[in-house]
């Protein structure tokens, strides 16, 4: 029996990029972090690591496989910026 497949509209390639660098990123916090600092992944953000004083870093990971994801027309970029 032939059935006809008919492509998607996303990429789950370019998808599952952006998911997978999450562990790496906080993989390096947890090597390079100060003493009495929390990394936590999908917490507040993608990833964020909590310092001992009280101060946050949160962080983006962006991906994609066509084109630049921190390129200066990508409207995520600005949002994340607009605080």
């Amino acid at each position: 029996m032939n059935v006809e497949i008919k492509p998607t509209k996303h990429s789950a390639p370019g998808q599952y990029l952006g998911f997978a660098l999450q562990p790496v990123r906080a993989f390096y916090y947890l090597l390079t972090a100060p003493k009495g600092a929390k990394v936590a992944l999908e917490l507040q953000d993608d990833v964020s690591v909590h310092y001992a004083d009280g101060s946050v870093c949160l962080e983006q990971t962006k991906s994609a496989l066509k084109q630049n994801p921190i390129s200066d027309w990508d409207e995520d970029l600005w949002k994340a910026f607009d605080c």
